[in-house]
C-alpha cells in the first residue's frame, strides 16, 4: 500500500516538475507594437530595453526589416531577455512604424513571426492615446500639458484617429481569428493618462471615469476575453515603470492561463 502511494506522489511530482520545465519552454515570445503615430510605441521600446525615457517625439528607428517576399517592412527589433521575471523572456520585440498603412501587412508580418517560430506566443500590443478618443468637455486635460495635444492632432484630427483605431482593431481582431487559441493575443494600452490631473489624483477613480471609452474600443476589439489592457502613462521613468510592468503582467498571466 504505502510502495503504491509513495509511486503515485513520485508519479505526480514528475508530471507537475515536467509541466513546469515545459512552461518555461514556452515562455520566448514575440512582441509586436503597433498603434497611430506619436501613440508611445517607440518610448514604450528604448524604455523596457534601455531604461532611456523619450522626452519629445522620436520616430521608429530603422535598424531592422522583416522580409515578406514582395516588400521588405522596416521596423526596430532587439533580441530581449526580462531579467526579472521568473516566468518569461521576450525574445523579440518589434516597434513597428505608425503609418497606417502598415495594417495591411500586419497580416504577413504576424504570419511570417509565426513560421519562424511556432511554438511560441505571438502579442499584438496597441497603443491608443487617451486624449485622441475622450472628449475635453467630459475630462480637463493638465492645461500645462496642453501642447502635447498639438503633437497628435498635428498627424491626425479627432475623426480621423477614431476611424483609424477602429480599422486598426478590426484588423487585429480579423488576424486573431486565423489562428489557435493562445497563438497570436492582443493588449491595448491607452496611453497618455498623465495629461489628466484626475489621474495623479486618483488612478482607480480615473479608471472608472473613463470607463466607457476604454470598454468601448476594447468591445471593438473582441471584448475582454480576448483582449487585455492597460491605462497608465509614459510621461516620467516612475510611470513609464508602472505601465511596462502592468503591460508585462497581463502578458505573463494570459499566455500561462492559455498554456501559449
Amino acid at each position: 500500500m504505502w510502495r503504491l502511494l509513495i509511486a503515485l506522489i513520485g508519479i505526480i511530482l514528475g508530471w507537475i516538475i515536467t509541466k513546469k520545465i515545459i512552461d518555461f519552454l514556452k515562455q520566448d515570445m514575440d512582441i509586436i507594437l503597433y498603434g497611430p503615430t506619436a501613440a508611445g510605441k517607440t518610448t514604450f521600446f528604448k524604455f523596457l530595453t534601455s531604461k532611456e525615457l523619450v522626452k519629445d517625439h522620436d520616430s521608429t528607428e530603422v535598424i531592422d526589416e522583416i522580409d515578406l517576399g514582395d516588400k521588405k517592412i522596416k521596423m526596430n527589433t532587439i533580441q530581449y531577455t526580462n531579467s526579472k521575471g521568473k516566468k518569461i523572456k521576450f525574445r523579440n520585440l518589434k516597434d513597428l512604424p505608425g503609418d497606417e498603412r502598415i495594417l495591411k501587412d500586419l497580416g504577413d508580418i504576424v504570419k511570417e513571426t509565426q513560421r519562424k517560430n511556432k511554438d511560441i506566443a505571438i502579442w499584438i500590443v496597441y497603443f491608443i492615446a487617451l486624449p485622441m478618443i475622450i472628449e475635453e468637455s467630459y475630462l480637463e486635460i493638465d492645461k500645462k500639458k496642453k501642447e502635447t495635444i498639438a503633437l497628435f492632432t498635428h498627424y491626425y484630427s479627432s475623426s480621423e484617429y477614431t476611424k483609424r483605431v477602429e480599422s486598426d482593431l478590426n484588423g487585429i481582431k480579423n488576424i486573431i481569428g486565423q489562428y489557435k487559441e493562445g497563438e497570436v493575443n492582443s493588449l491595448i494600452i491607452f496611453n497618455f493618462a498623465d495629461l489628466y490631473p484626475l489621474y495623479s489624483q486618483n488612478k482607480s477613480l480615473f479608471a472608472k471615469k473613463i470607463i466607457n471609452y476604454t470598454d468601448n474600443w476594447i468591445t471593438r476589439a473582441g471584448g475582454t476575453s480576448q483582449v487585455e489592457y492597460v491605462i497608465g502613462s509614459l510621461g516620467d521613468e516612475k510611470e513609464a515603470e508602472i505601465l511596462i510592468t502592468k503591460t508585462l503582467q497581463k502578458i505573463v498571466e494570459r499566455t500561462n492561463s492559455k498554456g501559449g
